[in-house]
């Protein structure tokens, strides 16, 4: 009986969210990143100072991104209620590695 090697890939999930007040204004992003059972790996939240909500939005995604890099993730999910994140995203970044996918939450 052969046995197969076990499945190191690590698949993360992040939600991310980035705001702010004014337009431009104090701004914050916030990142909650889940293994694919749901289990919190790591959260980020902080202000950025004064900017747009657009770049708010996009920092939230890229702080996200590179927490997963350095927790290894060789897969991520990435979800936003930014169409304009979104939209650009799974047009530009769907395969870089680590590989993205990009998805609208049901919220927006």
């Amino acid at each position: 009986m052969r046995v197969l090697p076990a499945d190191r890939r690590l698949r993360l999930i992040l939600h991310c969210d980035g705001a702010a007040r004014g337009n431009p204004g104090p701004a914050g992003v916030g990142v909650h990143i889940a293994d694919e059972d749901g289990v919190t790996i790591a959260e980020i939240a902080e202000g950025i100072g004064e900017t747009t909500n657009n770049v708010a939005e996009y920092t939230a995604a890229i702080r996200g991104l590179e927490r997963a890099r350095e927790l290894g993730a060789t897969e991520v999910h990435l979800r936003s209620d930014s169409k304009l994140r979104s939209e650009a995203s799974s047009a530009h970044v769907s395969s870089a590695p680590p590989r993205c996918t990009c998805a609208r939450t049901a919220s927006c």
